[in-house]
């Protein structure tokens, strides 16, 4: 059977990158009666409010920070109810009303509750039968293990529906995502969403923009659908399912056969170019091998230049980020000045004793407020904080799309082969709470002559001189933040 021979060949030539969508072609074989329709797109792209639109009901969580962090499966079942299905291989059935505790950042942060996919039933879409909605996390968000769990599925799907922001219309990011889809799929579609927010005549010219973008830029038009849920809804999803979701529903053996064909095609492909360049490399001598090498990889200096630019788009991101984040915060600061201020006032009266006992209560409170205001703060400005990289970003792609073209070109004038053109999905490690430096509370160690200090009367001075460290303590938190966000950014991940 051809996949037992791919595999073997994989597994002989060690092709270990193979294996995701080996696997997937295997499933794809013994299920042709249903196809996967996966909704990818940068975080806050509106693909949660699509998929909730499309089902007529509120089932997935949607907010103003990432949200998603959990593969979730929508599909047609005659009672509503969701599976949780965990990395351990087990599995429970849970109410809707408690979806959001596993697949949402927030109650389900970086997934520590090891929730492999969640899979929603729901009778709203019976006229769905035969296709699974999947909801991916955000790409490109400041949580890195999100982008990671949406770009190993990219190898699963079967329908993709790239949803695209009308501001900004493309990224460079989309774009790699259309090209990585390509590879795996012959049925993509882009989502305009948030097509309220544009008049009529603009929608159009961002329509015409995404359409020459995608000839210019991907080699290829796709079927572009913009969407809304605020104005038009029910007609632009007319046109959806119109376009796409029913003629896949009724047709969905036809198309599921077509997408396995694709994805076999493809993965025989990739296999022809691994096999090639190891027979190659297999009947030259050790002299020409270091030959080829020389003349596929070039001089050693091209390799230095390479990380000599990105260590200074790094240096000029960090340059650049702090001093801005730095200021973005300070304007926050009366804000969570008033907000730490009302939670000491709430405090103050439980603090009884001496003046000792008070000053290291003060400093427990400290530890904990002062960070989570700082938390709270740090994820509610994430997309601000992300934008400040996304012009270095942008240059970092770039140089590495720009080394892997030189590098294929050089694969294919000395090996005659084709090397597919990676997309690459960029994420961001978000950064730590910050630490928070107290200092002496009162100076010349006051405190240690707590015994010679009656709180009965001095209260009062002690409690206001308290109130007083409020200001130095943020301003040192946020300067933490500031840096640890700057390192962040600068830090980003580039996965193929």
């Amino acid at each position: 059977m051809v996949f037992d021979y791919i595999a073997h060949v994989a597994s002989a030539f060690r092709l270990a990158s193979l294996t995701p969508q080996l696997e997937t072609c295997k499933q794809r074989l013994s299920s042709k009666e249903q196809i996967e329709v996966a909704v990818f797109g940068r975080f806050k792209a509106g693909k949660s409010s699509f998929l909730n639109s499309i089902a007529g009901i509120e089932v997935l969580p949607v907010g103003v920070v990432p949200v998603t962090s959990v593969i979730t499966k929508l599909s047609f079942g005659e009672q509503p109810q969701a599976t949780v299905r965990s990395l351990d291989g087990s599995s429970s059935v849970v109410s809707l009303h408690h979806v959001a505790e596993f697949i949402s950042e927030a109650h389900n942060p970086e997934n520590r509750k090891g929730v492999a996919t969640v899979e929603i039933a729901l009778p709203q879409l019976a006229s769905y039968r035969g296709l699974t909605f999947v909801d991916t996390p955000g790409l490109g968000s400041a949580f890195q293990h999100n982008t990671a769990t949406s770009m190993e599925w990219v190898a699963r799907v079967g329908a993709a529906i790239v949803a695209v922001s009308v501001d900004p219309p493309l990224t460079d990011q989309d774009l790699q995502l259309i090209r990585e889809f390509q590879r795996f799929t012959p049925q993509i579609v882009i989502l305009l969403t948030k097509a309220d927010l544009l008049s009529p005549a603009e929608l159009e010219e961002v329509v015409a923009f995404v359409h020459t973008m995608l000839r210019e830029k991907v080699g290829h038009d796709f079927a572009v659908f913009p969407f809304s849920i605020k104005e038009k809804e029910a007609e632009f999803r007319e046109t959806l399912d119109r376009a796409l979701l029913l003629p896949l529903r009724e047709q969905v053996a036809v198309q599921a056969g077509r997408i396995l064909q694709h994805k076999l095609s493809s993965l025989l492909q990739q296999l022809a170019n691994y096999l090639e360049v190891a027979r190659t490399a297999a009947e030259v001598s050790e002299q020409e091998r270091d030959l080829l090498r020389s003349q596929i990889l070039g001089e050693q200096h091209e390799g230095r230049l390479l990380a000599e630019e990105l260590r200074l788009v790094k240096q000029k991101l960090l340059m650049e980020t702090r001093p801005t984040i730095m200021a973005h915060l300070r304007t926050r600061h009366a804000e969570l000045q008033e907000q730490l201020a009302r939670d000491l006032e709430a405090q103050l009266p439980q603090w009884q004793g001496n003046l000792w006992q008070v000053t290291r209560r003060f400093e427990e409170w400290l530890y904990t407020a002062v960070p989570a205001v700082l938390r709270n703060v740090s994820l509610a400005e994430q997309p601000f904080f992300l934008s400040l990289g996304e012009h270095a970003w942008r240059a970092f792609v770039r140089l590495l799309e720009a080394f892997h073209h030189r590098l294929a070109e050089r694969v294919e004038r000395v090996l005659g082969i084709h090397l597919t053109t990676p997309g690459y999905a960029l994420a961001v490690e978000p950064p730590p709470t910050p630490s928070i430096a107290i200092g002496n509370v009162f100076d010349h160690h006051l405190d240690l002559l707590w015994f010679l200090i009656p709180m009965t009367v001095f209260g009062g001075i002690v409690k206001q001189h308290v109130r007083g460290k409020l200001p130095e303590v943020l301003e040192k938190g946020a300067a933490r933040l500031a840096t640890q966000w700057a390192n962040s950014l600068a830090e980003t991940r580039a996965s193929p």
